[in-house]
């Protein structure tokens, strides 16, 4: 289960910091994955340890679409070579 820490609005605000464990441990994949948005502007950006995405606020469906499209296919195809 993701740990998930929430903020409030501000200048550039940050409306959630995203630590992702390892299945069962207290491992982490990674840094932490932060997510927020600029005040006035119909956008969202998430960032990781490469950067910052900006994603415009008309094209979340799309992305929030082909993340599950993702995640179902990573299921898949991980169920299969556990199998082998």
């Amino acid at each position: 289960m993701s740990e998930i820490q929430e903020f409030a609005c501000g200048a550039e605000s940050v409306t959630a910091t995203m630590n992702l464990p390892m299945p069962p441990g207290d491992e982490h994949y990674g840094p932490p994955l932060t997510i927020g948005f600029y005040p006035g502007v119909a956008e969202v950006w998430i960032e990781g340890p490469c950067g910052r995405q900006n994603i415009p606020v008309a094209h979340l469906k799309a992305v929030i679409q082909q993340l599950r499209r993702a995640a179902k296919l990573a299921v898949e195809h991980s169920q299969g070579e556990e199998g082998k």
